[in-house]
């Protein structure tokens, strides 16, 4: 969305969780799931610039504790610490700007999963802001994943930030798969907008294994001078299954935006999952 906005592609990333939920009614002894995720980001200086503009950071940048209470409808809560980690300034100043949320996703009998979510967290100068999202996804005969959802975000200022984005999720073989998204947000001030197009392709290795990645390309307008043009991202994740119950997942992604110096971060999850006795 805006500047203080967690970038689109992050969001993006839970695709392929998303689209697995049409597995979910084939798993019903799924009961407890646990992921953190901490992560190391760096800003370089751009060469042109003629003062320093490098800073880097290491921390947790999300956890997510969720619950099955039946094989179609999962509740989770999160923290989600990745604003602080992936903005210039915030990065530089040490300041924390956690998101706290909780929703449900919920499985229509295989042919629909619902996502509802809201959360709250509090911006530079004690701004409060409300965060509201909802996804929708149906899948065809023939498994492909049609979705779309939004993100609205009022905050006690009097904007209202909101992104929206659709996609399509489709096998390109066997093991396959790609999703191309389009990502559209305003940020509650007159004219400053953005829009991202993202391509994504997961490739599963077995049960055990899958190699993602996905390039984003957009751009940034209405917004104060030196803030507008062209934005780059582009990411890479490799997950594999650690025994029965846990699985480990390494990320890295870059970004490249206008008004900030390039961006790289280097993310390491893992996940637990607890089945019914």
């Amino acid at each position: 969305m805006a500047r203080f906005h967690q970038a689109p592609l992050w969001c993006a990333l839970v695709v392929s969780a998303l689209v697995a939920g049409r597995a979910t009614a084939q798993s019903p002894r799924r009961f407890l799931e646990l992921e953190a995720w901490g992560g190391y980001s760096a800003f370089s200086s751009p060469s042109q610039s003629p003062t320093s503009r490098k800073a880097d950071g290491l921390g947790l940048r999300s956890m997510e504790l969720a619950l099955w209470p039946s094989g179609s409808l999962r509740l989770f809560g999160r923290y989600d610490n990745s604003l602080s980690l992936d903005n210039l300034t915030l990065l530089r100043t040490g300041r924390r700007i956690p998101t706290w949320s909780g929703g449900a996703l919920a499985n229509w009998g295989g042919h629909f999963t619902t996502v509802l979510r809201a959360g709250r967290r509090t911006l530079p100068g004690g701004v409060g802001q409300t965060l509201l999202g909802m996804e929708q996804v149906a899948y065809t005969r023939g498994g492909t994943a049609l979705k779309a959802g939004a993100e609205l975000g009022p905050r006690a200022d009097h904007r209202t930030e909101w992104v929206a984005h659709a996609g399509i999720n489709a096998a390109a073989g066997d093991r396959l798969r790609v999703e191309p998204v389009f990502f559209y947000s305003r940020s509650g001030l007159a004219g400053e907008r953005q829009w991202r197009a993202l391509l994504a392709s997961e490739l599963r290795l077995g049960q055990r294994s899958s190699i993602a990645a996905g390039l984003a390309g957009g751009r940034i307008s209405g917004s104060p001078a030196g803030f507008n043009g062209t934005v780059w991202d582009g990411y890479a994740r490799v997950s594999t299954a650690l025994g029965a119950l846990s699985r480990v997942h390494l990320l890295v992604r870059h970004e490249r935006a206008p008004g900030s110096s390039p961006l790289t971060s280097v993310g390491l999850g893992l996940s637990l999952t607890v089945h019914r006795p």
